[in-house]
């Protein structure tokens, strides 16, 4: 059986696993999302792992065990734009800014552009150090745009750039990328799961990798 796990969940709280462990997921029946972002890849999907409920359609309606017998990273391809923000929310984010930029730094020493003069260098490194946008980042998922990488266990931990993606960026943090370009995420990984006590010679369906 497939399961689908996704990447912010256990990227907060999941004790890491390898292919061959035996495991054990509350999960619940897939979500329209997979196959309308993953494509055939979600449309194959047989259980959603979830242990952070939002809301009643994400509470797991089963416990299943089982071995683990393929791992799969999925990186799902989004669009970038640019989404201005309106007045009032410019004012408003410019008015957390300076009490943040107050906050972090006491109140003092702070030049105009708060690179942090008289005893405050490390701000100059900060995110607060930047004045926020009048616009801010969208993230948004190409349909199907998807692909998949073996991996031996998960949560994956090989690349930095590897962050779950956030629909919008934070209007006080000027950190990000400001590239328009399409970009890729880690959004989850495709566990093949052979069930305990499954008769010998059981297909799998191995994951397409």
């Amino acid at each position: 059986m497939r399961v689908h796990l996704s990447e912010w969940e256990w990227a907060c709280c999941g004790d890491p696993f390898d292919v061959g462990d035996e495991v054990e997921f509350s999960v619940r029946p897939p979500s329209a999302w997979l196959g309308e972002n993953y494509g055939p890849l979600g449309e194959g999907v047989d259980w959603e792992e979830s242990h952070h409920a939002t809301g009643p359609d994400d509470e797991p309606t089963e416990t299943i065990r089982g071995t683990v017998r393929a791992i799969a990273a999925i990186r799902l391809q989004y669009t970038r734009r640019r989404e201005p923000w309106t007045p009032k929310q410019i004012a408003e984010n410019q008015a957390r800014w300076e009490e943040a930029v107050a906050a972090a730094a006491g109140g003092d020493g702070l030049g105009e552009d708060g690179s942090g003069e008289g005893g405050f260098g490390w701000f100059a490194y900060s995110p607060l150090s930047a004045q926020p946008k009048p616009y801010t980042l969208v993230d948004e998922p190409v349909l199907g745009a998807v692909r998949t990488e073996p991996i031996d266990r998960a949560p994956f931990r090989g690349q930095d750039e590897d962050v779950p993606p956030t629909q919008t960026s934070d209007a006080m943090t000027d950190a990000e990328d400001e590239s328009l370009d399409p970009v890729e995420h880690l959004t989850g990984y495709l566990v093949e799961l052979e069930p305990i006590g499954a008769p010998a010679g059981t297909p799998t369906g191995a994951v397409s990798l």
